[in-house]
């Protein structure tokens, strides 16, 4: 599973991230190293509006216990991921905790 893969991607180290950086560097900028930082992944498994409500759930205790490594999603998710990326898109520029002016003005 993908928590197997971010497991040796973590103990690769510097060996790996010099592995990479050779391997992928004619598809990289010029001077960009790759850093294997804090890496987490993705899955997408299904569609949620075929689960029943014991199965969604145990989905949602799974998706739970892997929060932080791994993000479990369905496609039913990832499409209302989307669809927020576009309204937010369509609607103007995006919403920022940053004041406009100082806050002295």
């Amino acid at each position: 599973m993908v928590t197997h893969y971010l497991r040796h991607l973590n103990r690769w180290g510097p060996t790996g991230e010099n592995y990479l950086t050779q391997l992928l560097g004619p598809q990289l900028p010029a001077g960009f190293r790759i850093r294997i930082i804090n890496p987490s992944g993705i899955v997408i498994m299904g569609r949620s509006n075929t689960l029943f409500d014991a199965q969604r759930r145990e989905f949602e205790v799974l998706r739970r216990d892997s929060k932080g490594v791994v993000d479990i999603v369905t496609y039913d998710d990832l499409l209302a991921r989307l669809q927020a990326v576009v309204d937010q898109l369509r609607g103007g520029p995006a919403v920022t905790a940053a004041y406009a002016s100082s806050p002295t003005e």
